[in-house]
């Protein structure tokens, strides 16, 4: 710090007792100090300065410091405010004497403020409402960090009586502003540990979002006792920011749950979970920023970023329980919290990374294929990558490979056959996925007659509009989700993985979205080439072959063939108008 040497303490001086006026002393301080500035820049130039009212002011009781440093910040707003106004009326490189009695307070005040401190109740509020009233939030918001430092020395020297506690979360409230500024020192952590860990907790701020509502509605049917308990597990999950549960967490999560009673915390939390899991991913439009209200941008609103710390802490707890069973709202959040807004990203990535880690975490085998299944419905690079790694680390404890976990796991979308029938009223939504992997709609209205583009029920129904808008979004994952498989699909010819009948039929003849790309796929079933038609096993020339149900199925390697088999094969797949096939021989 460019302060440190600006003075210098006489400790063969003994410290000032009982002080009855501050005043004597600042001014006795700013009247030497003030002349060896020269600069703004000159200060970290200056030697040690033996200065009396310095250590005085150093040397007065802890108990009397934070009535030091209310006087000292109501003597440093004064003095900025008339630094503004010569500033402003001379504009020159030169530091004027307002200036430099400003800055000597500020490094006063830090110094200070170094020192040991107790507080006495009332006191610490007095310098809060002090602190949150001052002109330069950066100097107040470190001053604010070094004050907390002290105070939880204080609280480990001496302990905090309740009434103390109380009043340290009203400060909790009423310092948030200056959070950003004083954030190198944790504050907001540091003063809620002070009194969660003794068993009163700030009530968390609930907003009016959806998710708050759920929360809220649960809190009101609890007892006051309860409700502290909840609001402990809140705090604490509110206050963490790392991006994985870490061992301390899980242990200190431990702790709260045991506290709330393992049964009640388990069937509360995928209550929530299974809730925010069907909530719907809303577009509005808000202003850009509270300086152009009018400015208008559209974003995606599933859970409040407020909420985003309580519920990843929710997510992290739930492998702790074995009976826990929610791996399709985990595949739910994460697949709507990684819906992605061109210039917003992702609407809740913090939830869907929780959301994914529950899942790696979970040790269940449905876990692990839902967790597997979000390939076919995430495209964020990143987010895959990490998928990936915890499909290879679990797939090892079932016995499987990465591959087949993931052909175990690709969502079929309700498809049967390739298509899918949605009923709107009187109209029908028919999605069919082709073997060539598009993706079709069409409507068909009350008369049968067909149309591409969909009726218009935003003025008719609501409901409808509604189930419209997840119908349309159901087409994209569809979409989404056949280019990932026509991927993967297509790498099998290199691969070595072979399947039994029942596995081959299961996991792509008659999966309702694999199956058109499976079924124009030439297999070979006990070194015999044969292709999925009508129901039955067919050879190149056409006969119907039968296969015991311990035969193994492999795909078909071009290098296998001779160009003689190509061309029959060929001939054979042009006559069945196979041409997704033809491309493959």
């Amino acid at each position: 710090m460019v302060w440190k040497n600006l003075f210098k303490i006489n400790k063969a001086r003994k410290p000032l007792q009982e002080p009855s006026n501050f005043s004597t002393l600042v001014d006795e301080l700013l009247r030497i100090v003030e002349p060896r500035i020269n600069t703004e820049h000159s200060l970290s130039n200056l030697h040690k300065l033996e200065c009396a009212a310095y250590t005085k002011l150093r040397s007065i009781p802890a108990d009397l410091k934070p009535d030091l440093l209310i006087y000292l910040l109501e003597l440093l707003d004064y003095w900025d405010r008339e630094a503004t106004q010569k500033r402003a009326e001379n504009d020159c490189l030169q530091i004027y004497s307002e200036e430099k009695k400003a800055l000597i307070l500020r490094e006063l005040h830090l110094s200070i403020a170094q020192t040991q401190m107790s507080f006495r109740l009332g006191q610490l509020r007095n310098l809060c409402d002090q602190m949150i009233s001052a002109q330069d939030k950066w100097h107040t918001g470190e001053l604010f960090g070094l004050v907390v430092t002290k105070l939880t020395a204080m609280a480990k020297r001496e302990g905090l009586s309740e009434t103390q506690k109380i009043e340290v979360g009203e400060i909790l409230k009423i310092m948030e502003p200056l959070f950003f500024y004083a954030d190198e020192w944790n504050v907001e952590a540091r003063l809620s540990d002070l009194i969660s860990s003794k068993h009163i907790s700030t009530p968390f701020s609930f907003g009016n979002d959806r998710t708050s509502q759920i929360l809220t509605a649960f809190l009101q049917g609890q007892s006051e006792t309860a409700q502290n308990r909840w609001h402990q597990f809140f705090n604490f999950c509110e206050l963490t920011k790392a991006s994985a549960p870490s061992k301390s967490w899980l242990e200190e999560a431990e702790r709260h749950i045991h506290i709330i009673g393992r049964d009640k915390f388990q069937k509360a939390t995928q209550d929530w979970i299974s809730r925010v899991a069907n909530l719907d991913v809303l577009t509005e439009w808000r202003p850009w920023d509270d300086e152009l209200p009018d400015a208008l941008v559209a974003q995606l609103n599933f859970i409040e970023p407020k909420l985003f710390g309580i519920l990843q802490g929710v997510c992290w707890s739930q492998p702790l329980f074995e009976a826990s069973n929610s791996h399709a709202e985990f595949t739910q959040i994460a697949e709507k919290s990684f819906r992605w807004l061109p210039r917003a990203g992702p609407c809740a990535g913090p939830m869907g990374n929780a959301a994914i880690h529950a899942l790696a975490s979970s040790n269940t085998f449905s876990s692990l294929l839902s967790l597997a299944s979000l390939k076919s419905l995430i495209k964020q690079r990143k987010t895959l990558d990490l998928i990936d790694t915890y499909v290879q680390q679990n797939a090892q404890k079932f016995g499987l490979s990465p591959a087949e976990v993931e052909e175990r796991s690709v969502p079929d979308f309700g498809l049967v056959e390739g298509k899918r029938l949605e009923v709107f009223d009187d109209w029908r939504l028919e999605i069919t996925c082709s073997p060539a992997v598009r993706v079709r709609t069409q409507w068909i209205g009350p008369t049968g007659k067909a149309q591409r583009k969909p009726p218009q029920f935003e003025n008719q129904n609501p409901a409808l509009r509604t189930k419209l808008e997840r119908t349309e979004y159901l087409v994209k994952q569809i979409k989404r989700a056949s280019k990932v498989q026509q991927k993967r699909i297509s790498n099998l010819v290199t691969s070595n993985m072979s399947w039994s009948l029942e596995e081959l039929e299961k996991l792509y003849i008659n999966h309702g979205l694999v199956g058109n790309l499976a079924r124009n796929l030439i297999w070979v079933i006990e070194d015999k080439p044969v292709l999925w038609i009508s129901g039955h096993w067919q050879q190149v020339d056409g006969e119907v072959v039968m296969f015991s149900d311990l035969a193994r199925v492999q795909t078909w390697k071009p290098d296998d063939w001779s160009t003689q088999d190509s061309i029959a094969w060929r001939n054979q797949l042009e006559h069945l108008g196979k041409s997704q096939v033809i491309k493959q021989v």
